[in-house]
């Protein structure tokens, strides 16, 4: 039995409005508690506030806070998702909703099937600078080509009409899977074998291998393993290069060794070119006087000149960037050579040190100069002149570690040039003439030698 009390409660709860039960609060699980929520964002053009076209809703769930579009103008429809939103949210948890409902705040790690694969992605977000990793990558795809390819067709260097896309494209489609340990080891034994005909075409091949060995060790090396771990991405096992060894052993086949003789050949620098060629003069000077790098030479600015203290800044300007962080420095000048730029200085019609007719130029890969033109005219007289070489003015640099090294020792020359440790110096620079003997000799009677006899 119903008692009076119950009756007229029920009484009352059925004489409520269709209007007073609408407005009871509704749950999260129904599309009328989301219609209140959803919103259109505001934003602001010239001053004048203005609101989106489609809903936005913001969703707080386990101390997580996320704003979803919901890609609709329809209020109605906005409700519908914001409900199906939540519902994802407390039955999967936040990463597989945002998988579904906002794909672009995931990061899925990509897997690398081929070279081209890899790339791109150290392209795409940006592990390299440009240059940096248009030098490496030049150096890996000959590596790439030289491993792959039985015939290497002329049109890879045939840049305008494509073919040195072609090319790379060819390359691109290796699986990283093929890069195998025993296939590098077999293309290193190949490669020296071809050219053992003779013993300086040998350490020549050593030489370039171990260049190419470096820069594809660069490209999948430790840095960019660790960097790719924060992104949660992993190269396949066995990682390409990481075992390879160099081919050359000991530092005395990479060390400078000097040929010229720098007095005589500033002397004929002087009397040949200071007439009518000063532009060349200058970066001989820069060069062997001072230890410039080619690029730092062809960008270098007046006003990075301090004749009243005599120095030179080596630093980064608008139109160049320096080698490395390191690179930036200042040089003291000898009284003469500031001298000499300084006369320059008063008859110098631009900004630049070195005058040339073409403008600096901006690249993402390979380095432009704009004193090209004058930079091959000064290797021509330099080979004319002895100087038998590949890069004949940054030989001129590499005397002039040599220099260094013989009056100040191997620790002044590495700060002379630069270098990020004397390590590189000591490689690759630091030549010293100086005799290497004990001065014990002088205590020998030569002139009783055989009297005795």
């Amino acid at each position: 039995m119903i008692s009076d009390g119950q009756q007229s409660g029920c009484r009352e709860e059925d004489t409520k409005s269709v209007q007073e039960v609408s407005k009871c609060e509704r749950g999260k699980t129904h599309a009328d508690y989301w219609a209140k929520r959803v919103f259109r964002p505001e934003y602001r053009v010239l001053g004048v506030r203005r609101q989106t076209e489609c809903f936005s809703v913001k969703i707080q769930f386990m101390g997580r806070r996320e704003l979803f579009p919901l890609n609709t103008a329809s209020k109605p429809e906005a409700a519908r998702k914001a409900k199906k939103l939540w519902a994802s949210l407390v039955a999967n948890g936040w990463d597989k909703t945002l998988e579904v409902f906002k794909p672009g705040s995931v990061f899925i790690p990509p897997t690398f099937r081929t070279v081209g694969d890899y790339i791109a992605f150290l392209e795409a977000h940006h592990f390299y600078p440009p240059q940096t990793l248009y030098r490496n990558l030049t150096k890996f795809y000959t590596a790439l080509g030289s491993m792959f390819e039985t015939d290497k067709p002329r049109s890879r260097f045939d840049a305008r009409r494509s073919g040195l896309k072609a090319w790379r494209n060819k390359l691109l489609a290796v699986r990283l899977a093929d890069l195998t340990p025993q296939k590098v080891e077999e293309w290193k034994n190949n490669y020296l074998a071809i050219r053992s005909d003779n013993p300086v075409r040998v350490l020549r091949a050593k030489h370039t291998l171990d260049a190419y060995i470096r820069a594809s060790k660069a490209v999948f090396g430790p840095k960019i393993r660790k960097r790719l771990a924060d992104f949660g991405v992993r190269i396949p096992d066995p990682i390409p290069f990481a075992n390879t060894a160099f081919v050359t052993r000991g530092r005395s086949s990479f060390r400078y060794r000097s040929r010229i003789d720098p007095y005589r050949l500033t002397n004929q620098a002087i009397e040949e070119l200071l007439p009518d060629r000063g532009e060349l003069l200058k970066i001989f000077l820069l060069a062997l006087h001072l230890g410039l790098r080619r690029n730092e030479i062809d960008k270098l600015m007046w006003s990075q000149f301090d004749f009243n203290s005599r120095m030179l800044h080596v630093e980064v300007t608008e139109f160049a960037q320096l080698k490395t962080e390191g690179s930036e420095a200042d040089i003291g000048l000898e009284p003469e050579l500031a001298e000499f730029f300084r006369r320059a200085a008063q008859h110098a019609s631009g900004i630049f040190v070195i005058q040339a007719s073409c403008l600096p130029r901006k690249t993402n890969s390979w380095d432009h100069y704009r004193a090209q033109a004058q930079f091959t005219e000064l290797c021509c007289w330099l080979r004319a002149k002895g100087v038998e070489a590949q890069k004949p003015i940054h030989v001129l640099r590499k005397e002039f570690g040599k220099l260094i090294t013989e009056k100040l020792g191997l620790f002044a020359a590495s700060l002379a040039l630069r270098h990020s440790s004397p390590t590189v110096t000591a490689i690759y620079y630091a030549d010293d003439t100086r005799p290497k003997h004990t001065g014990l000799g002088r205590l020998i009677p030569v002139d009783s030698v055989g009297s005795s006899t």
